[in-house]
């Protein structure tokens, strides 16, 4: 394991780092430092753009100064702290429950991206780590993310933000990163109609909720001058996005702040942002073919992969990684059981659709047999009481006379009715009266 973290440098010098992130994280509700939102930053996309699955992760004091443009002693001094205590850090993020992936049987129905079909909603609360070790005399911090983040973390390719790290790098609290983040997520959505620029709204709560300051400022004023304003203001002044911000009362209360965004960026960062967002995860990549949800399959194998060689004691540096994963995208591993299960949901969609049509026309043969016995229900009562009374008067005896001789069992309900006038409406007799009226 040590020769893996001498050689997991994975943010280098002159290298530009995109930060790929899932939008569930984005938009997640918690509270950290500067520098702790920085490291959860950069370990989150490691782990997802190494594509090798699992939730451990190491980041050197050296990637980390390389990363944030600080000394590497100062690194050391920051991923010190950081450890102590990044690992009582919460948070709670909301993703999907999609009836029609549950409909079809698949074992994961969740989702980050909102589906389009019948869903629900579900908040999912954890920690950010499950373990966190410093090494200070070999200058890495190792993090063993909490198993809902490793999670997010595969189904990134499902709906993520995509911003350049080194525009974060001087924003100075941790409000005004995720502030920042959230516009980058933002920027390119549909205005509202009739509105110029994409906003955000939220209650208040959910504004605290989404900055970390749930049981602080209680008054609203106070969080709009401490946490809102100062957001906007440090953002502006960055200069990728012009920021206002907008409120809602009921009466003296507020209680919707409204965030507008106008991106300033250049056209071709805007266009990438624009297809990193609308990304489906059924799309194919131009560079391998395969879609995000394919890849995900494949870098799961490759992980199983790795994992068997190292139990094995074999060590398996980047480059090895590296070659690995394009065997595995070239021989498409994992795909082919992958596909007998879509197969096989897709057979067994089919035969449910099938089986609701059998139920449907059963339900639709059997509204029309009431409506046929209705319909002539209503026509024998109109023929009957269309009759004379006295023609009426000899069927009822009739009908009367052959209850008491052969079906006595009927000669209470029939006294009855005939008390109340209705012993012709009654479809139980129904048969007697057609019987002695010949229809």
């Amino acid at each position: 394991m040590s020769e893996f973290v001498q050689n997991a440098s994975f943010y280098v010098e002159g290298k530009e780092i995109e930060i790929f992130k899932s939008n569930a994280l984005i938009e997640g509700a918690f509270d950290l430092s500067p520098a702790e939102h920085d490291l959860m930053t950069l370990a989150v996309n490691k782990l997802f753009s190494q594509g090798v699955g699992g939730k451990q992760v190491f980041i050197s004091a050296k990637e980390f100064a390389v990363a944030n443009k600080i000394h590497e002693k100062y690194a050391y001094e920051v991923l010190r702290e950081t450890a102590k205590k990044l690992h009582s850090r919460k948070l709670k993020v909301q993703i999907y429950e999609d009836d029609l992936k549950k409909l079809a049987g698949e074992q994961d129905f969740y989702s980050i991206a909102r589906p389009k079909g019948s869903h629900r909603k579900a908040i999912m609360e954890t920690y950010w780590v499950q373990a966190v070790v410093y090494q200070e005399n070999s200058g890495f911090i190792y993090l063993m993310l909490s198993d809902v983040v490793a999670y997010l973390i595969q189904k990134t390719g499902e709906a993520y933000t995509k911003y350049p790290y080194e525009k974060t790098i001087k924003l100075n609290s941790f409000h005004t990163k995720k502030g920042y983040e959230l516009c980058c997520k933002w920027a390119n959505s549909k205005p509202p109609h009739g509105k110029k620029y994409p906003q955000v709204t939220m209650v208040v709560d959910e504004w605290k909720d989404f900055f970390g300051c749930t049981n602080k400022y209680k008054a609203v004023n106070d969080f709009k001058r401490y946490v809102l304003m100062p957001v906007i203001k440090e953002i502006n002044q960055q200069g990728e996005f012009e920021l206002t911000l907008e409120q809602e009362k009921i009466g003296k209360i507020i209680t919707h702040f409204t965030l507008i965004i106008n991106d300033k960026r250049t056209k071709a960062s805007k266009i990438d942002k624009m297809i990193s967002d609308s990304r489906d995860p059924n799309t194919l990549d131009i560079l391998h073919g395969l879609t995000d949800k394919e890849l995900v399959i494949v870098r799961q194998k490759v992980a199983d992969y790795i994992a068997h060689l190292e139990s094995k004691g074999e060590p398996v540096n980047d480059f090895h990684r590296k070659n690995i994963e394009n065997k595995a995208i070239a021989e498409r591993w994992g795909l082919d059981e992958y596909y007998e299960q879509l197969q096989k949901a897709e057979n067994e969609r089919l035969a449910r659709k099938e089986q609701a049509e059998r139920e449907r026309q059963e339900e639709l043969a059997k509204k029309a047999e009431r409506e046929r016995q209705e319909s002539e229900n209503k026509a024998f009562i109109a023929y009957f009481e269309s009759l004379p009374q006295g023609e009426q008067n000899r069927i009822i005896g009739e009908v009367g006379e052959m209850i008491r001789q052969s079906y006595p069992v009927y000669q209470s309900i029939f006294e009855k009715n005939k008390t109340e006038s209705n012993a012709h409406k009654n479809q139980m007799l129904r048969s007697l009266f057609k019987q002695v009226m010949g229809v």
